[in-house]
């Protein structure tokens, strides 16, 4: 069994790739997906009891965390992504009552953009994003790991994101 967080590689997208035709929202709903697994990933390796675990997750995938790296990314980001970001702050859907209206619009453009990048199949740019924002949304500011937290996995050239280390129990 390998241990951390894997991407399948994809192929580059092609112009008009199939994810640019999904609804906002469902490219937000794959990408929540993405980024929790990546902070669970992050996490793990420190050996918490879950609900430790659990706390310090939330503190990342909350939408005033996702708002915040967003914020951070968004000088970073290029004219497609940006729009990718805008289709999901835009779509319409119920807002929960434990945020704000703007920050949940922000949080799931970041999480349509997580959502997008996997559908097409960009891995680096993906883990090279996950990682700016994992750091973005830390509850103690930039550049936000832990001491128990172990590096960031990579996206290896040609092959799927590799924990340092390489696989384990094999």
């Amino acid at each position: 069994m390998e241990e951390g967080f894997r991407l399948s590689q994809g192929r580059p997208p092609a112009a008009g790739h199939w994810a640019d035709r999904l609804p906002p929202l469902v490219l937000a709903y794959v990408g929540d997906a993405v980024y929790e697994l990546y902070v669970r990933t992050r996490l793990a390796p420190a050996g918490e009891p879950v609900e430790v675990l659990h706390r310090r997750s939330v503190e990342h995938v909350r939408a005033v965390a996702q708002a915040a790296a967003l914020r951070a990314l968004e000088p970073l980001l290029t004219p497609a992504e940006q729009a990718v970001v805008r289709r999901g702050r835009n779509a319409k859907g119920a807002v929960p009552r434990s945020t704000s209206p703007a920050d949940y619009r922000l949080s799931t453009g970041l999480e349509a953009l997580f959502g997008y990048l996997y559908l097409a199949g960009e891995t680096e740019r993906l883990v090279e994003l996950l990682h700016q924002a994992y750091a973005a949304s830390s509850p103690d500011g930039l550049p936000g790991a832990a001491s128990a937290e172990v590096p960031p996995p990579t996206a290896a050239p040609g092959g799927p994101a590799q924990e340092p280390g390489g696989p384990v129990g094999e």
